[in-house]
């Protein structure tokens, strides 16, 4: 994204970032850059160490009683942790699905957008297992990937805005991206966090670099099963699982894909 490029569509407008430590980062996040890249008010509703079960607790007084007309939406990563104990999940994806769906239902009941973020990756070579008893990177971090698949599952199904920082960080060498613990970004990562979302933003509401991906997922015939289009910014990167449609199996489980102009791209299934 362009620095410094004010966003006509957002001014006046109220947006929330709402997420955990990788929003929260005071007076250094991304929604403070965004803030300052795009000339809009942003409120940081980021709290370290929270998980969707945290967030639910205080969804009305730090969400919807600012009356928001955007909210940024990132949590995972606590989520996910898995307990040494029960080798489970902190919150199961089941319910972690359910309460991102719950945000956004109430958020949109009032009128206001949302865009999910997905969580930064994690380097396993910087961090330390169980400390705290709990593992953030188990199984080599598939069970983070399962949640970010998630994200973009909740996104494609209720067709709203999607960042994929994920994917974004997964194409970087993140070694001066991210601080010492190997789990969160460093001051040069949130500056790219910002990039991101606020490209994203810019795309999706002013219509700068804008850009669209049509998915079709096809069967044995070329019979079209259903149509997703996903938008963000020319250049950006995303992840598109195979959505589940009944009796039918994809023969590509994820499909990693560019915004470039407006493109079609196929998802087959048998």
């Amino acid at each position: 994204m362009s620095k410094l490029v004010r966003s006509n569509a957002l001014q006046g407008k109220t947006v929330v970032a709402f997420g955990d430590s990788l929003t929260n980062f005071c007076g250094n996040s991304y929604a403070s850059h965004i803030a300052e890249d795009l000339g809009i008010t942003v409120i940081n509703a980021g709290v370290g160490g929270n998980n969707t079960y945290h967030a639910r607790d205080r969804f009305e007084t730090d969400v919807l009683a600012h009356d928001p007309d955007l909210v940024i939406i990132g949590f995972a990563g606590n989520d996910q942790a898995v307990k040494r104990d029960t080798r489970e999940s902190i919150v199961p994806l089941a319910e972690y699905r359910a309460n991102l769906v719950y945000f956004l239902e109430q958020i949109r009941a009032r009128g206001g957008d949302v865009v999910f973020i997905t969580v930064t990756p994690t380097m396993p070579e910087r961090y330390t297992p169980w400390e705290y008893n709990i593992h953030y990177i188990y199984e080599d971090g598939a069970v983070l990937d399962r949640y970010c698949d998630a994200v973009r599952d909740i996104a494609r199904e209720y067709r709203c805005g999607l960042v994929d920082i994920h994917r974004e960080y997964d194409l970087i060498k993140l070694d001066d991206y991210m601080i010492a613990d190997g789990m969160h970004p460093s001051d040069l990562g949130r500056r790219f966090l910002a990039d991101c979302i606020g490209g994203y933003l810019l795309a999706a509401y002013d219509g700068v670099n804008r850009a669209e991906i049509k998915c079709d997922c096809v069967d044995e015939s070329g019979s079209i099963l259903r149509s997703d289009v996903f938008v963000g910014e020319a250049g950006a990167h995303i992840a598109i699982p195979a959505p589940v449609i009944d009796g039918k199996n994809a023969l590509t489980p994820i499909v990693n894909e560019t915004f470039d102009g407006n493109k079609t791209v196929t998802i087959k299934y048998e």
